[in-house]
């Protein structure tokens, strides 16, 4: 039951992160937003702490991209 409330919080906080980025879940953004992004970007990266989100912050190098099946 654990890792489905993480799962849970992981997806809201994603959703959420999503808004403040004005971005959908492929990550675009428009160019006149861009620039907002990427300091919003490294401000939430920054504040992320994992277990309270459920996981690991989401849109970096390397990480799981949630359109693969």
């Amino acid at each position: 039951m654990q890792e489905f409330e993480a799962y849970k919080r992981y997806e809201a906080s994603i959703d959420a992160l999503d808004l403040d980025l004005h971005s959908g879940g492929d990550g675009w953004v428009s160019i006149e937003d861009y620039p907002q992004v990427v300091d919003t970007w490294g401000k939430n990266k920054r504040e992320w702490d994992k277990l309270e989100r459920g996981g690991p912050f989401p849109y970096d190098d390397g990480m799981f991209s949630f359109f693969l099946s």
